[in-house]
């Protein structure tokens, strides 16, 4: 239990410094999440945040989301991304 209330302590604190700073989630969850798990399960979580935190970006701005904009160049890049990977 003490585990995963640190595991969400520092999700929080490494999203907050993110939205802040446009950076940081990654820098700061990494190096310390290595330290204890393998590097895969590192990987998993700090994308399981990112994921989290931009929903919650989304919402919280959803009043000011151009859904031209995603349509126009999010789509395209979303399927770009995928055929380059």
């Amino acid at each position: 239990m003490l585990e995963i209330a640190a595991l969400a302590a520092l999700a929080l604190a490494a999203a907050t410094v993110g939205s802040v700073t446009s950076f940081g989630t990654s820098t700061i969850m990494v190096p310390v999440l290595a330290l204890f798990y393998p590097f895969e399960a590192v990987l998993l979580f700090t994308g399981i945040v990112h994921a989290a935190n931009n929903v919650g970006k989304m919402t919280f701005f959803r009043s000011g989301i151009r859904w031209r904009l995603i349509l126009m160049f999010g789509i395209p890049g979303l399927l770009v991304s995928f055929i380059g990977s």
